[in-house]
């Protein structure tokens, strides 16, 4: 059995706490480096590699755009591959019961070391939740805010705050330290505030 092999398959058994990584029955992390020598597998991040684990958009639906029974369901993770630095994964999974299917919607791995680089992950993100409207335009599906509980751009706000935290804080003379500068029914609903600061990052 070999591990990298066994990236999004049954082999699984549970997330490991501190690494966040899969691992096996017997313990061992299936994640993207080599075990021999501690250096990442080549082509592990490359275009068409999917590490399904980390991700799991239908089972947490903690971003969502759409109606009850038609909706495109997200979610993200951020994984750090040593040397080859962090990389982010943005899954978008389309769930209808009008048309009685589930299926992958979207699938990316992204480099987010750089401001640029990190400036083109929350481009992507923006990117699957437009899609996700204009789906939901041509198939007649209202988004519900009250019933999801969450503007449709709440994946892109999340999603901005995970790579540029200190954006959304401010210094706080009372804590003597950095605080939110924004609630997070705030980044749930999309506030003027949040869509400003969202809008200055992508315009860097």
């Amino acid at each position: 059995m070999g591990y990298h092999s066994d990236l999004g398959s049954s082999a699984t058994k549970d997330i490991c706490p501190l690494t966040r990584y899969p691992r096996d029955e017997y313990g061992h992390l299936l994640d993207p480096f080599d075990h021999k020598d501690g250096a990442p597998v080549p082509d592990w991040n490359k275009k068409g590699t999917k590490l399904w684990n980390l991700t799991s958009p239908y089972g947490h639906l903690a971003f969502a755009v759409g109606s009850g029974d038609d909706f495109h369901c997200f979610n993200y993770a951020t994984i750090n591959a040593g040397p080859l630095g962090e990389f982010v994964i943005l899954h978008a999974v389309i769930n209808s019961e009008t048309g009685s299917f589930i299926d992958g919607a979207s699938y990316e791995i992204l480099p987010a070391n750089s401001v640029g680089e990190k400036i083109a992950v929350i481009s992507a993100a923006e990117s699957m939740v437009s899609n996700a409207e204009e789906w939901c335009g041509w198939n007649d599906v209202r988004h519900t805010t009250r019933g999801w509980n969450q503007a449709p751009c709440y994946f892109v706000n999340a999603v901005a705050r995970n790579l540029f935290g200190y954006a959304f804080q401010k210094y706080s003379r009372k804590k003597d330290g950095l605080v939110s500068a924004v609630s997070e029914r705030e980044i749930r609903h999309s506030s003027k505030r949040v869509q400003r600061i969202v809008q200055e990052l992508l315009a860097k």
